[in-house]
């Protein structure tokens, strides 16, 4: 058994290091292919999938210890022999420099408060010029409606105004992940969101996900459940590597961090922090 990493390439982006068996199970899924380039974590030289093994799939796996037919042997006990690792297990992932270790809890949560911020305020902007060019007179008495109820002191719109600004952002993410395959808080944390078989997130997958994440993430945008389960979900990313919306689903990777990048980042997002901040005070 060849213990080598091994990366492949899908279309422009290089993956891996991924196991031997991986790139079998990746070729039975029909997500790469007999001409599919592939080398060596040691080695430079690119070659097709099946100059590199020939049929995966046609590999013996070694007998087993006790001495059963491998016939006997169920899938995912021969993908461990072949492996030497868990089934399913590809080793660390690096997919064009980007890595899921360190886990970096700062950058995630970061990442959330700049698309709250950014995106409800876009959201808001959207939904405005499409109803005032679609429907201007009801638009206008709608937005009156939210500023009369603003106003009030009751505990009900002060409930629901968080829960629509955190619906709001949901779908505005979703909409960018499925189509721009990042946000604006991702792209400046380096966070990237992908599925099991490392591609860029569809619209739908990535509402599903905004969704999971509304409802087991932020509690519907109620605000002491939001504090209570975003404190809940650091603690778990800290400690089991993964959020309970990401697990078995999604890949989530990080930029290698430059202290420039750092910066930068730090910068705008104490910016915008204040600017928003501001701006709420003065419609307020």
């Amino acid at each position: 058994m060849d213990g080598a990493g091994w990366y492949y390439r899908d279309g422009e982006t290089t993956v891996g290091p991924v196991s031997r068996q991986r790139l079998a199970e990746l070729e039975a899924e029909r997500t790469i292919h007999e001409s599919t380039p592939v080398r060596r974590s040691d080695g430079e030289t690119w070659t097709a999938l099946s100059d590199a093994f020939g049929a995966l799939a046609d590999d013996e796996p070694p007998p087993l210890p006790d001495g059963q037919p491998n016939a006997a042997r169920t899938p995912n006990e021969a993908a461990e022999a072949r492996s030497g690792q868990p089934a399913g297990s590809a080793g660390p992932t690096v997919v064009d420099g980007w890595a899921p270790e360190p886990v970096r809890p700062r950058r995630r949560f970061g990442a959330r408060f700049i698309d709250t911020t950014v995106n409800f305020y876009l959201a808001s902007a959207l939904f405005g010029y499409v109803g005032f060019l679609l429907a201007p007179q009801s638009t206008e008495r709608a937005l009156a409606w939210l500023s009369a109820q603003s106003t009030l002191s009751t505990i009900v719109p002060r409930l629901l105004e968080p829960v629509g600004v955190t619906v709001l952002v949901g779908a505005l993410n979703g909409l960018l992940m499925g189509t721009a395959g990042t946000t604006l808080g991702k792209f400046l944390f380096g966070v990237r969101v992908l599925d099991r078989d490392l591609r860029p997130l569809g619209a739908v997958a990535a509402w599903r996900r905004e969704l999971d994440i509304w409802v087991r993430g932020l509690g519907f945008g109620i605000p002491l459940v939001t504090i209570l389960l975003n404190l809940i979900a650091w603690r778990r990313l800290v400690k089991a590597r993964t959020t309970v919306w990401d697990e078995g689903r999604f890949v989530v990777l990080y930029r290698p961090a430059g202290k420039g990048r750092i910066l930068t980042t730090l910068g705008i997002v104490i910016f915008a922090a204040s600017y928003f901040t501001a701006l709420y005070f003065k419609l307020s």
